[in-house]
Parts: structure tokens; C-alpha cells; sequence
């Protein structure tokens, strides 16, 4: 972050899931809360340090708000938000500094299909632009970078090496 001398970091968490910015806000700031605002239209924490964490709407509404970073929920978010308003709002931001989740996905939910895959990567190209390093990790062989496509009639599978 390229913060001014003396200004503490604000993550602004972009989502329409108030649920989601929650468990987002509990799961980063866990120990030394100094204060924490939860209503039907607000959910932020402030913590002893300074640091604070905000639910934001990505909506027209957002546009008065500034953070040093960014936490960005890919599924809610459309791409027009993304690309126009979050370089906006996010002014100390660097491209180490956006944070991207997702709130459709989880154990109990489907897998990506092609089409849910292109939107989630064009969001996060606009802020990050073109990323050479794409992989997974893989429990019992650490990182794993995708080297090899193959697409056949309904299945698309990658290569990988370490």
C-alpha cells in the first residue's frame, strides 16, 4: 500500500452479501477489536491498531467511500464496478493489495462451469492485469502451475508441473 505518513490501512470489502462481508470481517479481524458496527445497511470493524475493515455495496451508493485495499467478492460485483468504480475508491491500492473471493462458491455448491470461470478471471484481469503464474495447490504436491490445456467435446482438463 503507498499510504501517507500516519494513515492506517481500510479495507473496503465490495459485496452485496451482508452475510458474507461478516464472516469476511470475522475472519480477518479476529483478536484486538476496538469497535464493531453491525446493522442491516453497515458492518465494519475497527481494530486497536487502526486498521479498519468496511462492508461496502457495490452500487452507485460506494462512490463517496475511499480504502487503501480492497476485498472484492466476484460474484456480486459486476464487471462495469469493478473496472470503473473500485481503482476509484481504492486510491492507495497496488495490484498485491486486492484480495478476491467468492461468495457463490463452496463445499456444498456446484462447480465452475466455463462460463462462471471467464467472468471471475476478466474481473480480476481488470485490476491485476495479465497473470502468468495460474495454478492450484494441491494437498500432497504443493503449488501445482497450470502448464497444459485440453479441451475435448464437454470437458475441459490442464497439466501441471511443480
Amino acid at each position: 500500500m503507498r499510504l501517507p505518513e500516519g494513515v492506517n490501512p481500510k479495507y473496503g470489502i465490495f459485496t452485496m452479501d451482508r452475510d458474507f462481508a461478516g464472516k469476511i470481517i470475522d475472519q480477518y479481524a479476529k483478536v484486538n477489536v476496538l469497535k464493531r458496527v453491525k446493522s442491516e445497511n453497515e458492518d465494519c470493524a475497527i481494530m486497536k491498531n487502526g486498521t479498519q475493515f468496511k462492508w461496502i455495496k457495490p452500487n452507485d451508493n460506494a462512490r463517496g467511500n475511499k480504502c487503501s485495499a480492497g476485498i472484492i467478492d466476484l460474484a456480486t460485483c459486476s464487471f462495469d464496478f469493478v473496472r470503473e468504480w473500485i481503482p476509484s475508491i481504492c486510491i492507495f491500492a497496488e495490484k498485491s493489495d486486492y484480495i478476491f473471493k467468492d461468495s457463490e462458491f463452496g463445499i456444498e455448491t456446484k462447480p465452475y462451469d466455463l462460463h462462471t470461470v471467464i467472468d471471475r478471471l476478466e474481473k480480476a484481469e481488470v485490476l491485476l492485469g495479465n497473470v502468468e503464474n495460474l495454478g492450484f495447490y494441491d494437498m500432497e504436491y504443493g503449488w501445482q502451475t497450470l502448464a497444459d490445456l485440453e479441451i475435448n467435446h464437454k470437458e475441459i482438463s490442464f497439466g501441471s508441473y511443480c
